[in-house]
């Protein structure tokens, strides 16, 4: 937003709207007839351009939209109308007076009742102020930035300029509620009024409302996280055994191959073992070295037996030889 300039209200501009805010008048639907007569005063001048002016836009849009914004307690009426510049939202809706704002003036004074005419007096905008503590204004023509006009109806307005030149050609009016017109953001409600009051307007009015959708949920609703969580199953569990298997087969596999080697080894052993007791390592370490030893002393008398035995024959056969 660029900057805002502060402008004071002409006086009989300010005294009526001081009137109006604090007008009892029980009929203040008639705001939303104005506002929606003011739009479709716009278009109509759209319209008149596109037929005069060649040069003038083609755009053809012509609608007017009425939403709303609970939370905030917003109503806003949009156009797709001529819409207004600077310069024109401050002559327009400030500063000049028009030749029946006078008139209608001297009107409110005898009879609160007039008010319901005050758009045959060319001020039907600030019966918006019938339900609004604040009204915001923002307009843009075809040749023009869009700008912002905004007043609490107190003594003096606003107007900026706007830097968002996504605002179409149009003027749109948000009306800030007062506390005790929530009854204006009830869809039914100013369904009623539209019909009531402005029902042959020429152009389209799009009333957007809030709609709550009712969907049916399974009463278990774990059914359908189910796939989810099964889908999920297998990959932990290939997760958690790819891991397990590469490391009892991987280690096991070469664990078990150690134990076999180990095996044979033990199995060898024990021969060796036996065959080397007389060694005398073993004999040094072991007592049965000893058993070893006489029976290696055993066998070694044999054998010098044997030798003997086979010495002695000869002898004896010498000694016959002899006699």
């Amino acid at each position: 937003m660029k900057d805002t300039n502060v402008i004071e209200f002409q006086a009989e501009i300010s005294q009526l709207m001081n009137i109006i805010i604090n007008n009892f008048y029980s009929n203040k639907d008639v705001f939303l007839r104005e506002l929606i007569s003011n739009a479709s005063d716009a278009i109509d001048k759209v319209r008149y351009l596109q037929l005069s002016d060649e040069n003038y836009s083609n755009n053809k849009e012509y609608h007017i939209k009425i939403s709303m914004d609970k939370e905030k307690k917003i109503l806003s009426i949009e156009d797709t109308g001529i819409g207004m510049s600077k310069d024109e939202l401050i002559s327009n809706l400030g500063t000049i007076a028009r030749s029946g704002t006078k008139k209608f003036y001297e009107s409110l004074k005898d009879n609160n009742d007039n008010i319901d005419l005050i758009g045959q007096f060319g001020m039907g905008f600030y019966s918006a102020y019938l339900v609004s503590d604040k009204v915001v204004v923002t307009s843009k023509k075809e040749d023009s930035e869009p700008c912002s006009w905004e007043s609490e109806a107190k003594s003096s307005f606003s107007v900026s300029e706007l830097e968002d030149n996504e605002f179409n050609r149009g003027t749109k009016i948000d009306l800030y509620l007062k506390d005790n017109m929530d009854e204006y953001l009830k869809e039914s409600n100013l369904k009623d009024i539209i019909i009531k009051h402005s029902q042959f307007i020429n152009y389209p009015i799009e009333l957007y409302i809030e709609k709550t959708k009712e969907e049916e949920i399974d009463e278990d609703p774990l059914p359908e996280t189910e796939p989810v969580d099964a889908e999920a199953e297998p990959v932990d569990a290939e997760a958690d055994k790819e891991p397990e298997t590469v490391d009892t087969e991987t280690v096991d596999a070469e664990a078990e191959p150690v134990d076999a080697e180990a095996e044979p080894v033990d199995a060898e052993a024990e021969p060796v073992d036996a065959e080397a007791e007389p060694e005398p390592v073993d004999a040094d370490a072991e007592p049965e070295s000893e058993e070893n030893k006489n029976n290696s002393r055993i066998e070694d008398v044999d054998e010098e037996n044997e030798i003997d035995e086979n010495e002695e024959k000869p002898k004896k056969k010498k000694k016959k030889e002899l006699k």
